[in-house]
């Protein structure tokens, strides 16, 4: 059964992540970018909802049964692709690249085939 704590948790993250991006524009938006990515905090809770989004992204793939599923990192920790991703938008020239896309990219560094 999941507990009552997990269930906050992944409501508070999808009312986060769409909040900043409903408010500021008028235009509907598609994807989180490095711009929302840098704005969760780092403490737990914000650890917990990057770990949510990619978790929604893989899941995504997964059950859609993506072909593209072979662009993405594979057999790698959570905590290291978060890890990734930071250093990835901490360069602001970053900070509009999707984190989908983002995510081939680390694939890239990660792997070192194109």
């Amino acid at each position: 059964m999941i507990e009552r704590h997990h269930i906050f948790a992944s409501v508070a993250t999808i009312v986060v992540l769409l909040c900043p991006s409903t408010l500021t524009s008028q235009e509907p938006t598609f994807g989180v970018d490095g711009e929302t990515w840098v704005q969760i905090d780092t403490t737990d809770f914000g650890r917990l909802q990057k770990l949510i989004l990619l978790r929604g992204v893989y899941d995504g793939l997964l059950f859609g049964r993506s072909p593209e599923i072979n662009l993405y990192p594979p057999n790698v920790a959570w905590n290291t692709l978060i890890a990734g991703l930071d250093q990835f938008y901490s360069d602001f020239a970053n900070r509009k690249i999707l984190v989908v896309w983002a995510l081939q990219v680390l694939r890239v560094q990660i792997t070192g085939e194109p």
